[in-house]
């Protein structure tokens, strides 16, 4: 269900609320499944999971390591397009960042930070520029988007709409 989320996000809507539910099974490998499905429909539809945010926080604490390595990855992929859905969460990954006893819990969880907190994430909702147009027109991506403050360095979003082409780059 997640890559078909990926690519067409009508086509999971209808089983959303049945998919929710996956985050409470009794299988760890089930729980574990349902992080990864959740991370490939929120790739290119993050907006369906900003209010779900507390979930997969909660997840962090899961008994199952598998599912806690896994849960503070839904906050990277959000906060690549969606900073503003994950600032709220910072302090709380950051704890887990510093003083979770599983290595990539730590990793994991400081990733989720650094893409958000440091700028290295664009919110499309307010910056949607072609990569040409950057060096002449900054209207709508100036302080939205990291690729104003780092040179020669860019962050490749693939092409959600489309099921052929991953990035799409003209010039």
């Amino acid at each position: 269900i997640g890559r078909i989320g990926r690519a067409d996000n009508d086509l999971v809507i209808v089983y959303m609320d049945k998919l929710m539910k996956l985050k409470d099974d009794e299988s760890f490998n089930v729980r574990h499944a349902f992080i990864w499905a959740c991370e490939n429909i929120a790739t290119s539809n993050p907006d369906l999971f900003c209010d779900k945010l507390d979930i997969f926080y909660e997840m962090i604490s899961d008994s199952e390591d598998k599912v806690r390595i896994e849960a503070p990855e839904m906050f990277r992929v959000i906060g690549k397009t969606r900073p503003n859905c994950v600032k709220h969460y910072l302090k709380k990954l950051e704890y887990f960042a510093e003083n979770d006893e599983n290595r990539i819990v730590r990793i994991h969880s400081a990733g989720a930070i650094r893409i958000t907190n440091d700028g290295y994430g664009a919110d499309l909702t307010s910056c949607s520029k072609n990569l040409y147009d950057y060096n002449t027109d900054t209207t709508n991506c100036t302080g939205t988007d990291w690729l104003f403050n780092i040179e020669d360095q860019w962050l490749l979003t693939p092409v959600s709409t489309s099921d052929r082409v991953a990035w799409y780059v003209t010039s």
